[in-house]
This record gives structure tokens, C-alpha cells and sequence, in this order.
């Protein structure tokens, strides 16, 4: 999930100062990748129309105070443009910010990842965002038997989940004697 936010990519004719007139808490003005290069929203920007994204929270399900968030941002925007008239609340004043304002948190552990802090938490260095359940990597052999990826792991006992729903509880996996 994330915070509901206006993206635009950078074509040089992008005006992120309208964008911030949806009051949404930022404006991301990013640097397209080549596959951005086939998007409407690219090529309406090569040929001079303001285009931009809202994105609502989150991807797969409906976030539905987020998407209320996004709907009075558009709402305000159309009105602010003189487009519709309707009472309006005010929205937040936009941060514009583009990829070098961006950092990727990434893990050298594989595993599932279970959040501590959510999308628009404010954090300090050094505090935990998420832990990683499930961290030592078990791959599968064609033959069914268990691998593991490192010398460590053939010595301990490993922990996997106990349910396709990902579930806190484990069931232990002994370190077979067969292992290469």
C-alpha cells in the first residue's frame, strides 16, 4: 500500500505545479522507463496535454478512505479548473518530489515480509520498518528433495509456513541427510 499521491513522468513538458493543485500529500515527477515510452500518458504529454496518475492506496483491493481521499482531490481539481462547481474541502499542500527523493528499502533475506510501519508513518533512521518471516531460503530440487542455499543451512532447522495464507504459526523441516 501506499499514500495517495499524483505521478507524472518527466518529458519536459510536465507541470507539476498543476498536479499539485489535486491536494494530494505529493506530486512524483519520475524518471520514465523505456516501456513508459508506449503509455497514453507519455505520449499525451509529448503532444502537449497535461496528463497525470492518482493513485489510490493500494493495487490489488479498494482502499476505501483512500479512494475517497482520490475522488475529492479529482473533485477539487475539476472545480479549481473551473470545470464543475461544487463545495469543495481544502486539500493538503502537495511536496512535489521525483526519483532521487525515492529510496528502496530492499532485504538480503528472503521470506515474507510483515509491515510494522504503513505507508505515511512517520519514521526516524534506524527504526524498524518491517521483519522478514520465514528467512532462510529452502529451494525445491526436480527430484522433490529439499536444497538449501548455504553451508548454515544444512546444519539448522529451518521454519516454513504452515498454510498457503502465509500464517505466523510454522511447522519445523528437518535438514534431510540426503542433501548435497
Amino acid at each position: 500500500s501506499f499514500v495517495p499521491h499524483v505521478r507524472m513522468m518527466e518529458t519536459g513538458r510536465q507541470n507539476p505545479e498543476l498536479g499539485c493543485e489535486f491536494g494530494l500529500p505529493y506530486v512524483y515527477v519520475r524518471t520514465p522507463r523505456l516501456s513508459d515510452q508506449a503509455t497514453l500518458n507519455y505520449c499525451w504529454q509529448l503532444a502537449g496535454t497535461q496528463a497525470f496518475s492518482l493513485y489510490a492506496g493500494k493495487t490489488q483491493e479498494i482502499d476505501e478512505a483512500a479512494a475517497d481521499q482520490t475522488l475529492r482531490a479529482i473533485v477539487r481539481f475539476l472545480n479549481g479548473r473551473g470545470v464543475i462547481r461544487s463545495e469543495q474541502t481544502p486539500g493538503q499542500t502537495s511536496s512535489v518530489i521525483t526519483n532521487e527523493d525515492i529510496l528502496t528499502v530492499t532485504s538480503k533475506a528472503p521470506g515474507l515480509l510483515r509491515r510494522v510501519k504503513h505507508a505515511g508513518a512517520h519514521v526516524r533512521r534506524g527504526e524498524q520498518l518491517a521483519f522478514i518471516i520465514n528467512s532462510i531460503r529452502v529451494l525445491t530440487s526436480l527430484s522433490g528433495r529439499p536444497q538449501f542455499s548455504s553451508e548454515k543451512a544444512k546444519r539448522e532447522r529451518y521454519f516454513t509456513p504452515a498454510s498457503a495464507a502465509a500464517s505466523t504459526q510454522a511447522r519445523t523441516l528437518s535438514t534431510p541427510s540426503a542433501c548435497p
